[in-house]
């Protein structure tokens, strides 16, 4: 393959990427992405746990209701963001 008469330079490391493993490299902007929607999730699931137990000390239907449905939005956000990036390939 190599035309101009020079041998192929061989790399010896062990910062190679396996095959395979080539969907698994993140830019750094991925990266940061990625940390702060897992902050925000945190909070967010945080937030909900502490208005669902102060909704059931209080015993307020409405609020328990608001509380659950935000543990629920965040737990599935969290869930679909796991199997999108394990489809990609």
């Amino acid at each position: 393959m190599n035309n101009d008469g020079k041998k192929p330079e061989v790399i010896v490391s062990d910062d190679l990427i396996k095959p395979g493993d080539v969907g698994r490299v993140e830019t750094p902007g991925d990266i940061i992405r990625i940390k702060v929607a897992a902050w925000i999730a945190g909070v967010a699931l945080l937030i909900g746990v502490a208005f669902l137990i102060a909704a059931l000390s209080i015993e307020d239907t409405e609020l328990k209701s608001w509380a659950t449905g935000l543990i629920s939005l965040v737990v599935g956000a969290a869930i679909g963001f796991v199997f999108s990036n394990n489809s990609r390939g």
